[in-house]
């Protein structure tokens, strides 16, 4: 099973739900090596390469290999996983993360990327233009239809 670190968007349960159809546990996590940026004119954000830099999120442990799939669909193809070391529970794990691919640098702003500001600002917009972009099936007991 494959452990994911989140930085962005799916780092939050409305944006993360909507994407795969399991449940998984998480822990707070921080990935060295890497910086958060934020990408022009979206609500998300890029991890890009960065060697004095890390980013905190959230690691979701031993995802399926169909929820997997479900989030590269969602990431799309400017994005790629890659197998990085996270700092979780005060251990280090092995989990992926989606990176930027350098053939997309450009999308990416001088800025970094703000957590609480989309969730104040960009959270609900997020969820109107990108959220039926991999909807999973149901989970049973689920009032979501």
């Amino acid at each position: 099973m494959t452990h994911l670190f989140t930085y962005g968007t799916l780092m939050f349960a409305p944006v993360w739900e909507v994407v795969v159809a399991g449940r998984y546990r998480s822990l707070p996590a921080v990935l060295g090596g890497y910086r958060r940026l934020a990408v022009r004119g979206e609500d998300y954000p890029v991890a890009v390469p960065a060697r004095d830099a890390c980013i905190r999120g959230v690691l979701y442990l031993n995802l399926s290999p169909e929820d997997l799939a479900r989030l590269d669909r969602f990431e799309g193809e400017a994005y790629r996983r890659r197998a990085v070391q996270v700092i979780a529970g005060g251990r280090r794990l092995p989990a992926e993360v989606y990176e930027l691919r350098p053939e997309f640098r450009h999308l990416a702003a001088p800025t970094p990327w703000d957590p609480e500001r989309f969730v104040a600002e960009g959270l609900r917009r997020f969820l109107a233009r990108h959220g039926e972009v991999v909807r999973p099936a149901p989970r049973l007991g689920s009032s979501r239809g």
